[in-house]
């Protein structure tokens, strides 16, 4: 089977759907904002916190129908300025999983990935 590594938004989207569902595992039933305001750094939240960030950022950065060179030299951007965003807290075990959230969740979108399955035809199809 071959894959692809063609990025859309419907691409982007599934992944920030995933990323979203492992954020409301990590957090549990409180925001953000609570998890932030108790002291600990919550790693694991704040890992999938980054991962929805640079996907929420690149889809609304992708134009519809764009060129599929267009839309990895856009993902390929966004990866170097979370990389780099990386580098300016390096003591703070929050801000990290952040930003390796980030970085992760662009690096995986630039993947290749197997394509969409197609639907077999239905028994009634293949007779008619």
């Amino acid at each position: 089977m071959q894959q692809t590594t063609t990025i859309d938004r419907d691409a982007v989207r599934a992944l920030e759907c995933e990323a979203l569902e492992r954020l409301a595992l990590a957090a549990g039933d409180r925001s953000m904002c609570a998890i932030s305001r108790d002291g600990r750094p919550h790693v694991a939240a704040k890992y999938h916190e980054g991962a929805v960030s640079a996907l929420a950022e690149v889809r609304r950065g992708l134009p519809a129908g764009v060129a599929p060179d267009d839309a990895d030299e856009l993902v390929r951007a966004a990866l170097e300025r979370w990389t780099a965003q990386a580098e300016r807290n390096p003591d703070a075990p929050a801000w990290v999983a952040y930003a390796a959230g980030g970085r992760d969740a662009l690096a995986r979108l630039l993947q290749p990935r197997p394509p969409a399955p197609v639907p077999a035809a239905s028994p009634a199809a293949r007779t008619a």
